[in-house]
């Protein structure tokens, strides 16, 4: 649609670019699933999954998982709702400098475990703190490889 001083006019939609395909989308659904039910983020969830089941050009998804807290409800949802949806996924624990070392080790042994459950889970867990740079580079270059 053109606006100017006179009516509005439509264009004809050869004239619109066609959307530009794009190798990653960086998505935080947490804010989304706080506080709502099960049934409530399966249902609000499943728009995005339909999107991304079958994509051709989308090679893995991320799921972050807060060390301080390790795997809750929540996400073991998402990793069944991404397994629904054929979509590969990897877990990047976050926040690892807020927990000692030794509590880093049973959590990345906890999360390990659970996504062996997991037929889409990527098997291999990055454990990264943004505060202190720890494990970003392996996980950008991660990233990087994919594309």
């Amino acid at each position: 649609v053109t606006l100017g001083s006179g009516p509005a006019v439509a264009e004809p939609a050869s004239s619109i670019a066609a959307p530009i395909p794009f190798p990653m989308t960086l998505s935080n659904t947490t804010p989304l699933a706080f506080g709502m039910d099960a049934d409530t983020v399966s249902h609000a969830l499943r728009t995005p999954l339909v999107y991304l089941r079958g994509r051709p050009g989308l090679t893995r998804a991320f799921v972050l998982i807060d060390s301080r807290h390790g795997i809750l409800k929540a996400d073991e949802e998402m990793f069944d709702l991404l397994d629904e949806a054929a979509v590969t996924y990897q877990v990047v624990l976050t926040k690892t400098d807020k927990i000692k070392p030794a509590e880093l080790e049973k959590v990345r042994g906890q999360v390990a475990a659970a996504v062996k459950k997991h037929p889409a889970a990527f098997p291999e867990i990055h454990a990264t703190s943004s505060e202190k740079a720890l494990g970003i580079p392996e996980l950008r270059a991660e990233i990087a490889g994919l594309l």
